[in-house]
């Protein structure tokens, strides 16, 4: 079976289940396992993007590797992550759609509410992992050292214990 062949199947079975829920209001593509696009690719997502969008129905890309957006924009698609259809998680992509915690959601999928001082360190964590990748590491120290030498110099203007 061709790669044309397998996407046809693809494009049928998606419009089948569109027209089998219905009141879709957003697809979203869980790209995990995606490393890398060539134009073929491209070219459908482009496809999908435009069926959808003609259907009144938001289209997210998620959970992609960082170096996915490079070559989107490289291919082409880019204007899919200016006009915000990629984004870094699933999760991210249901608030935008105005969705919180907990979601109606099946099979097992994380779903908890947490705490906004855990959502902000996890959100945080994920994002230098997200963006730097292997040098995330390196960039956590250049944050950290940044933030005690702004520290120090608040600190010289205005002490927290008064002089003695």
């Amino acid at each position: 079976m061709t790669e044309e062949e397998r996407m046809l199947i693809i494009n049928e079975h998606y419009e089948q289940e569109l027209e089998r829920r219905g009141n879709i209001k957003a697809v979203i593509l869980d790209a995990s396992g995606i490393g890398s696009m060539d134009i073929t690719a491209a070219d459908r997502i482009e496809i999908l993007y435009k069926s959808l969008k003609e259907q009144g129905i938001r289209f997210y890309i998620t959970e992609h590797i960082a170096d996915l957006n490079e070559q989107m924009r490289k291919l082409g698609i880019g204007y899919l992550i200016e006009e915000g259809c990629a984004r870094r998680t699933i999760h991210t992509a249901l608030k935008d759609m105005g969705n919180n915690r907990p979601y109606p959601l099946e099979g097992g999928v994380d779903n908890e509410e947490r705490s906004a001082s855990r959502k902000r360190v996890d959100n945080r964590m994920q994002e230098f992992v997200w963006a730097f990748g292997s040098d995330t590491e390196n960039q956590i120290e250049r944050q950290i050292t940044n933030q005690i030498k702004q520290l120090k110099v608040l600190l010289k203007k205005k002490p927290l214990l008064p002089k003695v």
